[in-house]
Order: C-alpha cells, then sequence, then structure tokens
C-alpha cells in the first residue's frame, strides 16, 4: 500500500514538472521567434529610414535646385530668350532623373505683346526635345496643375501620376517666379519632372526577405509606388487595399501604425496571403509616406525546427497527461476503474498527438532546397549575377551574358509517379548591342518530350521581346516517402539554346506583378 502510494504520488510529481516544463519550452519558443521577428524588424527599420533618407534627399537637392533656377532666370530683369532655353536646358541635362523642365509666364508677363510663353524641355526617346506649352494648351485654363498651383505663390511637390508611355511614375516640382522688386505676385512658374522610377528600384534592391516588400504612398494615400505596376499605373487607393484585409483587428492595427510612425502592425496580406508586419515612415520635403512589409515566414523559425520543437512540447504534455490521470484513477482502490481511465487517458492523450502531427505535416511548407539560390527581388538578382561574374572571370575569363527570362505555367498534371505534364509559354528580352549573334531560344534539358514554338516578336526599341509557347512531359525526382501528408515542388530546368557560349538566364522580375513566392508569379490560378 505504502509502495502504491508512494509511486501514485511521483507520478503527480512527475506530472506537474511534466506541464511545467512544456510550459517553459512553449515560453522559450515564444522567446526565440519574437527574438528573430524583432531583429528583422529592427534590420528593415534600419533598412527602409536609409531608403526614405535617401529619396527624401533627392527631392529636397531637386527642389533646391528648381527654386535657385527659379531666382537665376529673373535675376537680371526680364530675361532674354536664349537665357531662359540655357537655363531650362542646364537644368534638365543636371540629373538623369528629370524627364521635362520648362517655365510658363502669365499672360503678357513675358512681353507686352506676347499673351503666352512657355518653352520646356522633354526627354523623350530619341533624344532631347524643346516644346512650346503655349503653341498645344492655353495652360491658364484650369486643369494645369502645375502651373495654377505654384501661381498661388508656394513651390509644391506636386501629386504624382503614371506615365504609361516611359512605364513608371513621374512627379512634377513647380516654383513661382517672381521679378525682384516687383512684390510677391509671381509672373510666372519653373517645373521639372523627374521619374520616380529611380525611387523604385532602390525599393526593389532592399532585401526584405522572399515575400517582402515596399511600396510608397502619396499625400492622398494613393499607391504612386509598388512592386506590383497595377497599384501605381491605376492609382489604387490605400483604402482599397484596406478593404482586402479580412480582419478588421489587422485593419485597426495598419491604421494605428499609418498615423504612429513608432508603430508596428500586424495583419494577414492579401496579396500573399502571409501573416506579416508593416510600419510606415513619412518621407522629407513631401507628403509622401514609406510602407514596408515584412512577412513573418521569411523571419520565424524555419518551419521544420519549430514543428519539432512543437511536437516534443505536445509528447511531454501527453506524457503528463497519462501521469496525473495515474495519480488521480487511484489503481490502489480500483485496479479496474484505474486501469480503464489511464487507457482512455492514454489512448486519447496519444491520438491527440498523432492528429497534431498530422496537421503539422499537412501544414509543412514544400521541401527547403537549400541548394536553390531563391530570385525574388533586384537585390538578390544583382547579387546572382555579380557572383556569376566573378566566378566566370576566374574560371573563362570572359563575361557571361544574362538574359531576362520569364515563365507562366497555364496548367501542370500528373502523368505518371514521376512526370509531370506542363504547359504555357516562355518570353525573353535580348538587348541590341549586347545580345548581337546569339540565337534566340532556350531548351528544357529535363524534358522526356516537349514541343516549343515561336509565337512572335517584338522589337521595342533597343529590346527584342521574344515569347514562345511550350507544351512538354518533364521528368521529376519526387520523394514519396512522406505520403499522404507529403508536398512536392516541381522543377522546370530552362537553358538557352547556346549555354556553351557562357549564357546564363535570369528572371525578368519587370514584367511579374508581385515576385513574392506566397503570391505564386507565374502561374495560371
Amino acid at each position: 500500500m505504502i509502495n502504491a502510494k508512494l509511486i501514485l504520488r511521483c507520478c503527480a510529481v512527475l506530472s506537474v514538472i511534466g506541464f511545467l516544463l512544456a510550459i517553459v519550452l512553449w515560453l522559450q519558443f515564444r522567446a526565440e521567434n519574437r527574438a528573430l521577428l524583432d531583429d528583422a524588424l529592427a534590420s528593415a527599420r534600419q533598412i527602409s529610414e536609409a531608403a526614405r533618407d535617401q529619396i527624401g534627399g533627392t527631392l529636397v537637392r531637386i527642389s533646391r535646385e528648381v527654386d535657385g533656377t527659379a531666382e537665376n532666370i529673373l535675376r537680371d530683369g526680364r530675361p532674354s530668350e536664349a537665357k531662359i532655353l540655357a537655363i531650362t536646358r542646364n537644368l534638365v541635362y543636371s540629373d538623369p532623373g528629370f524627364q521635362e523642365a520648362g517655365v510658363a509666364f502669365a499672360p503678357f508677363a513675358y512681353h507686352p505683346r506676347i499673351r503666352l510663353y512657355g518653352p520646356a524641355y522633354v526627354i523623350e526617346k530619341d533624344g532631347v526635345s524643346l516644346k512650346d506649352l503655349d503653341a498645344n494648351q492655353d495652360y491658364t485654363k484650369p486643369g494645369s496643375d502645375w502651373y495654377h498651383r505654384p501661381m498661388e505663390g508656394s513651390p509644391m511637390w506636386l501629386t504624382p501620376y503614371f506615365d504609361s508611355d516611359r512605364g513608371h511614375a513621374l512627379a512634377t516640382y513647380g516654383a513661382p517666379l517672381r521679378k525682384p522688386g516687383h512684390g510677391n505676385e509671381p509672373i510666372g512658374v519653373i517645373f521639372a519632372t523627374y521619374t520616380l522610377g529611380v525611387f523604385q528600384r532602390l525599393l526593389d534592391s532592399l532585401d526584405l526577405g522572399h515575400n517582402g516588400y515596399s511600396f510608397v504612398l502619396s499625400s492622398e494615400k494613393q499607391f504612386i509606388l509598388h512592386p506590383n505596376r497595377d497599384f501605381s499605373e491605376h492609382q489604387i487607393s490605400f483604402d482599397s487595399f484596406l478593404a482586402r484585409v479580412a480582419s478588421p483587428r489587422g485593419v485597426n492595427s495598419i491604421e494605428t501604425a499609418l498615423r504612429d510612425p513608432t508603430s508596428t502592425a500586424t495583419f494577414v496580406d492579401p496579396d500573399t496571403g502571409l501573416s506579416s508586419h508593416m510600419f510606415f515612415r513619412r518621407i522629407a520635403a513631401t507628403n509622401w509616406i514609406l510602407g514596408v512589409v515584412l512577412a513573418d515566414r521569411d523571419v520565424l523559425m524555419p518551419a521544420r525546427v519549430a514543428h519539432r520543437k512543437l511536437i516534443d512540447i505536445a509528447l511531454i504534455i501527453a506524457i503528463a497527461v497519462v501521469l496525473l490521470a495515474i495519480a488521480l484513477a487511484r489503481i490502489d482502490r480500483d485496479f479496474n476503474r484505474g486501469l480503464w481511465i489511464v487507457s482512455s487517458a492514454l489512448a486519447g492523450s496519444f491520438i491527440l498527438v498523432g492528429m497534431f502531427v498530422i496537421a503539422l505535416a499537412i501544414r509543412q511548407q514544400l521541401p527547403n532546397g537549400d541548394n536553390v539560390t531563391r530570385i525574388t527581388n533586384w537585390n538578390s538578382l544583382n547579387r546572382f549575377t555579380s557572383q556569376q561574374r566573378r566566378r566566370t572571370l576566374d574560371q573563362r575569363e570572359e563575361v557571361p551574358l544574362f538574359i531576362p527570362t520569364g515563365i507562366y505555367i497555364q496548367s501542370a498534371f500528373l502523368e505518371d509517379a514521376s512526370t509531370v505534364g506542363v504547359n504555357g509559354y516562355v518570353w525573353q528580352r535580348y538587348t541590341k548591342g549586347i545580345h548581337d549573334g546569339i540565337q534566340r531560344g532556350f531548351i528544357m534539358p529535363q524534358a522526356k518530350v516537349s514541343t516549343i514554338t515561336r509565337a512572335y516578336t517584338v522589337e521595342d526599341g533597343d529590346t527584342e521581346l521574344v515569347r514562345w509557347n511550350f507544351n512538354a512531359a518533364v521528368h521529376q525526382n519526387f520523394d514519396y516517402s512522406r505520403y499522404p501528408f507529403d508536398s512536392e515542388r516541381v522543377i522546370i530546368d530552362l537553358w538557352h539554346k547556346e549555354f556553351t557560349k557562357n549564357v546564363i538566364l535570369i528572371p525578368d522580375l519587370a514584367s511579374y506583378k508581385l515576385m513574392s513566392p506566397a503570391a505564386k508569379p507565374g502561374l495560371f490560378e
């Protein structure tokens, strides 16, 4: 009897120890993930603040250049046409980001016999051209904000807009022209239009993980820069983005972060479907806002490690439950009843643990593929091309040729245990002067059977875009050891037709709306 009571007490003590150990391990697990997230957020804040300062510094420099030019034009009274053209031309040539620069005088302000005078230099595909604003439009009529708003007396950045011809957003800065000694009434404006494509390339180069990204909002809370060009091209409002966030708590969290730059929002990104964090930074010289999204998947503990720790915790809890059942069942008084209780607790605990393990297996991500280089943004692409250049120069003493290539999968199906049938199309961008003498085309080395047909070729300036349709049966090395809880990655190898000539295919990032792997770019759904 004494031994039985001692055993029951030991079981009770061990059960309590087990529960306490599970709690400690759970808290440790949460703390490790929290530390990883905090470190990633701190790094992202540092990176984004550097980008914000670079964008803000560029905008301040541009505004000072335009303001200084405005003072210089009228410094000696009414300037000659030659002086105006020279100063304006120097302004548009002062920075490769300028797309247009010009002046526009109020009616009869430049000359008593000339109603309107507005020369402007414009950067076009074939060079710089001079145009007369007054010849094509009466800019004094409503609708010409670039003229009317600076004429109110204050220099300012106007709301950016997307230029479909240039393929990126533009922003115009305007400043009033005042004649010295004639009061504060403006007699015209000077303006300069700057490409925001420079800033988009900067944002694309930020290292925010495979699924993270950044964007810029205008003062009207519209997207002016975003990795998905549709956001800026159609000037989608941030409110429409919030409307797609499923959780009201996530919406409130984002709105709080938007008001308070020191806070960070937690939400599920509607574009990637991933739990994410978002924070904002104000850009100097404008009311623009830089937003940064960091996906939890990219920064938290790897899934396999996390699942192993969670399974260990679940097993400890199951053992603790069984020990507690032994202690409470009082087998020493009623053996049959106690044995039934202990057996039920044992079976129930391990059934629940088994269900938990199955749930983790179902949620398990695809194989890590640690030997695969993942290119999801310009930062990882630039790192890859730099590594390939160094490696090739060391081995062959020649620079490799990189060809931007994209793929779109329209359908995929399992033909047998090791063959996947796929069809879709591939496109490549060749640059004249760089890819001259290189055959156009690609091969699929792992395909058992493939049919590749050239669809069309489009030439745009120095770029040649070629598209092929393909249908192939691709061999795969699937591992079914975890069936039916396995997930397999389909690998489609693409080589250039002349791969022996040191030609390397790289992803055509600019052609995809969003390169987050969770968004499944290049897949028809």
